[in-house]
């Protein structure tokens, strides 16, 4: 490479850094939260520098293709089309940052680049689904934004003179090395009463920094954050069951009854009580009546806020966590996956999963896969569902709607059709031995997914239906209008389950069948239309949890509980024994407890950790590095839980976190024994 070319190269380069850097400067004074937060003198100029010294870092970087294309002198094009193509992706990933944060909140995160590639098509759907077409403007916006910056990149290439070059670039540099080296841990302090628990004042300016510091500083804090790796750590033999293939199961016959675990999704835990009375009415009454046959836990724990972790909780009895950032679920992993229709399936009982959803979701399908499912039907293998019934596909077309499908949005299958297929899989086994069934109903995915040509029992009329989607695309959800729609959704669930109880009692399994409802999340009405999917909070991890016909009895349990106690639970209720898997307890035993229940969250809005208690939750949130607890009641506000208590939870969360990662990160214990223990149970006396 000549000198010549040399000195062109860096020379647009640095008038490449230089437009960034005048960006960047630009959208710190744009976005206001220097004032807001009241940050100090040094607060900003690390802020501002950090922001900037990462963009020059990463620009010059991006340079590495006009130094390469300088050996192709003779073609120019080549030269052209290289130079574009890096300036194409610069560009394109500062618009969509951009719009990442208009829309969710927060820059660019590494977890939304990773779920994109995991299920790139349901990652559009879901965002056309949610935001309408302002997504696709954003792209159209990059597009003709890179198109304008090509055609006048000469004139900003003249504009950038050598001497504004250095009298910029220079400081700016040196000022982002000096923000890094700035001790920022000097401002830790102790605990803060708030309104919505204690933070440090430390933490709250890395959550600031964090989410509003810029789109590649994003990028490079979250691949630089703690993933909480030790590999020192040593997990206690006490708490470590070794793997047994060849499992010893046995089960009471007196107790041998079919099980069907039916997951809604976002299913609230006020959904017969305060929603009642927020919507005016009963929302679901076919359920409601049910109750009486069942047993409610009114104090059930979610173990995640996004579906991807949460709806295989319940049949697996496992803990989500399983790295330091958003696991994905790989084809053939080596950990262990027993699934409650595994062990089922080898005490003689026919299985399958009919579910609404696409479970091809974020590699969900690797985990859910077993060669001990007798049907496994999603929306995601629809040619093999419709093949199903009696081979005859008119059937299972019978449910279109009016536009001559039976998919609801975000590639679903509409409710209804999914009990319908669950009817006929029925009819075909059971005569013949017990099944175990797992179903997981959508409609109640956002935007929420209404039947039509029905006669509305929460929402006045279509107009106001159709004045909601058009909010929700435009992310002005009004908080009533969403709980009413919310509530037309469940409505609608309610209306196929009655359906689908009447068919068991005609056919005599109803009282022969172990019916277990919950939610995989909650949902939350504040204005927000992602609704989950994000911050750890009471509405969205303390689900509805009943056991229909099952040996608990009727009534309310208080005792906290967990996902991961339902898996263990049921087979304790069929009188099974000889598993020895699983991280949850047997709440069927009326003396066991649990002091504590877990949760997480691993999405681009969120990444935090949670222990929760029966009265409070302390929460973990890795982009701020801070504590802060929450009561459940919001009647305990003002009140302050004593230090030893903070103590005990923080140490326990933070056992939780580093056990959990640990395990999975060494193939000494995952290959070998069951997901480890945890000391978080009690004994207790509970009144019948």
């Amino acid at each position: 490479m000549t000198k010549n070319k040399r000195e062109d190269a860096i020379k647009n380069t640095a008038n490449m850094a230089l437009i960034f850097v005048i960006f960047s400067i630009l959208y710190m004074f744009y976005s206001g939260f220097i004032d807001k937060f009241f940050l100090g003198t040094i607060d900003k100029i690390y802020l501002v520098s950090y922001e900037s010294s990462l963009v020059i870092f990463c620009v010059f970087g991006l340079s590495l293709p006009y130094i390469f294309c300088s050996k192709f002198q003779k073609n120019k094009n080549y030269q052209i089309f290289l130079r574009s193509l890096a300036f194409l992706f610069t560009y394109i990933f500062i618009v969509f940052s951009w719009g990442h944060r208009y829309f969710l909140g927060s820059f660019l995160h590494v977890s939304s680049i990773e779920m994109f590639i995991s299920s790139p098509g349901q990652m559009l759907v879901h965002a056309k689904s949610i935001f309408g077409w302002g997504f696709l403007k954003i792209l159209i916006l990059a597009i003709f934004g890179c198109i304008i910056l090509l055609i006048f990149y000469r004139l900003l290439s003249r504009l950038a003179k050598k001497f504004i070059i250095s009298l910029i670039l220079i400081p700016l540099i040196c000022l982002g090395i000096t923000g890094n080296i700035i001790n920022i841990e000097s401002k830790e302090k102790s605990y803060v009463q708030t309104e919505s628990g204690i933070e440090n004042e430390a933490g709250l300016f890395r959550e600031v920094k964090s989410s509003q510091l810029g789109p590649v500083a994003t990028i490079v804090e979250n691949l630089l954050a703690r993933d909480f790796s030790t590999p020192d750590y040593v997990i206690g033999n006490d708490r470590l069951i070794k793997r047994n293939m060849k499992r010893a199961l046995n089960q009471d016959d007196k107790k041998k009854k079919s099980v069907i675990i039916i997951l809604i999704e976002s299913f609230r835990f006020d959904t017969f009580g305060q929603l009642e009375k927020d919507v005016g009415g009963v929302v679901m009454p076919g359920l409601k009546k049910e109750l009486n046959n069942a047993t409610v836990f009114s104090n059930a724990i979610g173990q995640s806020t996004h579906s991807n972790y949460a709806d295989v909780v319940p049949f697996s009895s496992q803990y989500p966590l399983r790295e330091g950032r958003l696991h994905l679920y790989p084809k053939n992993a080596e950990y262990d996956r027993t699934k409650i229709y595994d062990v089922l399936h080898d005490l003689n009982y026919a299985t399958a999963i009919i579910s609404s959803q696409n479970e091809y979701w974020l590699n969900m399908s690797n985990f859910l896969k077993s060669e001990k499912l007798d049907l496994y039907a999603h929306s995601g293998n629809i040619k093999r569902m419709a093949g199903f019934i009696s081979n005859n596909e008119d059937q299972f077309y019978a449910s279109v709607d009016s536009e001559g499908n039976n998919f609801t949005n975000q590639d679903k299958i509409k409710d209804k059709v999914t009990l319908a297929l669950a009817k006929q899989w029925i009819e075909s086994v059971y005569k013949e031995k017990p099944f175990f069934l797992y179903m997981n109903l959508q409609s109640t995915h956002l935007p929420f997914f209404i039947e039509e040509n029905k006669k509305y029992k929460f929402v006045k009329d279509r107009e106001e239906l159709d004045e909601y989607y058009e909010k929700i695309e435009k992310s002005m959800s009004d908080k009533q209008i969403t709980k009413r729609v919310y509530a037309e959704a469940l409505n609608d669930i309610d209306n196929a389950l009655t359906g689908f109880f009447d068919y068991l009692k005609s056919i005599g399994e109803w009282e022969n069948t172990v019916i277990v409802l919950s939610g995989d999340t909650g949902i939350e009405f504040n204005g927000n239309v992602l609704g989950n999917a994000g911050a750890i909070n009471e509405e969205v991890v303390h689900l509805p949890l009943m056991f229909i016909h099952s040996d608990l009895g009727r009534g309310i349990d208080s005792r906290l509980i967990q996902q991961v106690d339902i898996m263990p639970t049921i087979l304790g209720t069929l009188g099974v024994t000889g598993y020895q898997g699983g991280q949850g307890v047997d709440m069927s035993n009326r003396e066991q407890c649990n002091n504590y229940a877990f949760s997480v969250s691993h999405t681009p809005i969120a990444q935090q950790y949670a222990v929760v208690s029966n009265d409070m939750i302390l929460i973990y949130d890795k982009a701020a590095q801070s504590t802060v607890w929450k009561w459940r009641d919001g009647e305990m506000m003002g009140n302050k839980p004593s230090e030893k208590k903070l103590e005990e939870m923080k140490n326990t969360l933070s056992d939780w976190i580093v056990t959990q990662i640990s395990f999975y990160a060494d193939k000494k214990y995952y290959e070998k024994y069951y997901p480890p223990k945890f000391p978080i149970n009690k004994y207790c006396k509970v009144d019948d």
